[in-house]
């Protein structure tokens, strides 16, 4: 897992709902949402946590197999 964020572009943080949104780099989801470090939604200053992508990759191909 990984915090991030960026409050320069005007990013406000994650809410309820967004749980799973991606985090894209290189036009490549590498992370998905998991929460919001304080649960204090839209909030800049308190960090998101996501989980890599990669490391359930062999589960969801699986899942959108069917």
């Amino acid at each position: 897992m990984i915090c991030a964020g960026d409050t320069a572009a005007g990013y406000k943080g994650v809410c309820q709902g967004d749980s799973d949104g991606p985090l894209v780099c290189k036009g490549t989801a590498v992370r998905v949402v998991s929460f919001n470090e304080k649960r204090n939604c839209d909030n800049p200053k308190e960090p998101n946590v996501y989980t890599k992508v990669a490391k359930y990759l062999s589960w969801i191909k699986c899942i959108i197999k069917y």
